[in-house]
């Protein structure tokens, strides 16, 4: 399936004697292992330059795939079905949640994508289904921008305030409580019975996408790390990435990330202007509540 997706969009000219099955297998290699680029080149027998050609070509095939690849749900009962059977949460089509991938420190701009961990890095946003698929990816923002913003940048908004008011999607604190988007009561040590019970399940569905994170960085494990000189490049890789988890998920069999990958911590910060709950939020997400966890 990868080969002929890559073969369909490749530059034939680039390595014209290399057959596309090579190339997949040199930029899947690339992706999954942080072997460096100077070991990479003799284990396939081409030149380092050679490498760097083909695996950028690829990867941009693969990234301008996405749009086809990772689709927002159309039939949001269904997923929503999904959802519920799942962790008795109603109403939600996706779980949404940011990463962070560490790079290289940027020769422009260093202050912007050094996180608040102390290192640099860009965010990659997903949403994903019930099985870890993603259904909506933004990348390439600075590490030190806060999750808020970048929501309110990806056009994720955009596409859940088009949604029936009986679906939302998931998100932590860091992300604004509306009416398609739930959140956690925030614990400031008084919460009721009910509430917490409510952030309990609301924690255990949402975790589905901290799976789907973590199911990525151990396929693609260069994603740990990415040594790249080109700043413009980044988003590209990590898009691709993305693409190959979903076809991998949608095609194979199950893939067990192991325990130590799921206790990663993530960094998250908050905007408080951005964090804002609307009234009709509050209210949907109180109504909710109470359907859970009944007095």
């Amino acid at each position: 399936v990868l080969v002929q997706l890559t073969d369909s969009d490749l530059n034939k000219t680039i390595a014209a004697r290399i057959p596309t099955a090579s190339k997949v297998l040199m930029t899947l290699w690339l992706l999954g292992n942080q072997e460096s680029y100077r070991g990479i080149p003799d284990r396939f027998g081409v030149r380092k330059s050679t490498l760097h050609f083909i695996v950028a070509e690829v990867v941009s095939v693969w990234a301008r795939c996405a749009s086809s690849i990772m689709q927002w749900p159309t039939q949001d009962a269904l997923v929503a079905g999904h959802f519920e059977r799942k962790w008795k949460f109603p109403g939600v089509v996706g779980a949404v949640d940011g990463c962070h991938v560490p790079i290289k420190a940027p020769k422009d701009e260093q202050a912007a994508y050094f996180n608040r961990k102390e290192f640099h890095s860009v965010v990659l946003q997903g949403c994903c289904d019930s099985s870890m698929v993603f259904t909506h990816v933004h990348v390439g923002s600075p590490g030190r921008l806060h999750d808020a913003r970048i929501f309110a940048n990806s056009g994720l908004d955009d596409i859940i305030s088009s949604l029936s008011e009986e679906y939302h999607i998931l998100g932590d604190s860091a992300y604004p409580l509306q009416v398609n988007l739930m959140r956690p009561y925030r614990d400031n040590g008084h919460l009721t019975e009910r509430q917490s019970r409510f952030n309990v399940t609301l924690s255990a569905a949402r975790s589905v996408v901290e799976r789907a994170f973590a199911q990525l960085k151990e396929k693609f494990r260069r994603l740990k790390y990415l040594d790249m000189d080109n700043l413009r490049m980044i988003p590209t890789f990590v898009m691709a990435a993305c693409v190959v988890h979903n076809i991998i998920l949608t095609s194979a069999e199950p893939f067990v990330v192991p325990r130590e990958e799921l206790d990663d911590p993530r960094l998250v910060r908050r905007d408080p202007d951005l964090s804002r709950a609307s009234t009709a939020g509050k209210a949907k997400r109180d109504a909710i509540a109470s359907l859970l966890h009944p007095a």
